[in-house]
């Protein structure tokens, strides 16, 4: 069973949230008023009942704050009610409008970063690894090789799966694979701490660079 947080905002609040944007006759705030004490305690029974679902507490709020809306409109004279509409739709297109102004304002900041790392660091590191891949032997290039396409292999596999809808499965063990990964990385840590710590100060500054290009 699940309890859980109610979304909505309290009836008292939406009350005020009428005072303020329409002009509400005195009869009509108390006639609203009658309303939440109506049905301000059947929401707090709700809030401590227990549910088998979050659908079904969801479902039990939603039914409830449909009547109440159903009881407001009845209070409020068409005009009112248009009004609220009115401001609902604007703020809808507002927050639509915002999302997509984030959105964009993401996708800029994506292609500097990558534009950034390609003119970068990508170079960089592939000076890098060519340094780490003398250092290896022939046997452990071969066995990295296979290394590669069996982790390729697991991530189409991972992807494949979540495309159909499914949930891939956490292996009950780890796979060899990893711990031959693992032992490569011990093998070779000292001439990958070596090669990392040439280029420590443009690490540095790559960094700086990408936290400016995100806080744009």
């Amino acid at each position: 069973t699940t309890r859980g947080h109610d979304a909505h905002p309290p009836l008292e609040r939406m009350i005020e949230h009428l005072e303020k944007t329409i002009d509400l006759s005195d009869e009509q705030t108390t006639q609203l008023q009658l309303i939440v004490n109506d049905y301000q305690p059947r929401l707090e029974a709700l809030k401590s009942q227990d549910f088998e679902t979050r659908e079904a507490k969801r479902e039990a709020l939603k039914a409830v704050h449909e009547d109440i809306k159903a009881e407001i409109d009845a209070v409020l004279t068409p005009e009112q009610i248009g009004q609220l509409e009115a401001i609902k739709k604007e703020r809808q297109e507002k927050r639509a409008q915002d999302k997509e102004k984030m959105k964009a304002k993401h996708k800029a900041i994506k292609a500097e970063l990558e534009a950034y790392n390609n003119e970068n660091v990508t170079p960089v590191l592939l000076v890098q690894r060519a340094k780490l891949e003398d250092k290896i032997s022939e046997a452990d290039k071969a066995t990295i090789d296979e290394l590669r396409v069996f982790f390729e292999a697991k991530k189409q596999e991972r992807a494949k799966m979540r495309e159909n809808g499914e949930r891939p499965a956490r292996p009950d063990q780890k796979p060899a694979e990893l711990e031959i990964m693992k032992a490569l990385l011990e093998k070779y840590q000292d001439d990958i701490k070596m090669l990392m710590a040439e280029i420590e100060d443009q690490r540095g500054q790559w960094q700086e660079d990408m936290k400016e290009i995100k806080a744009t």
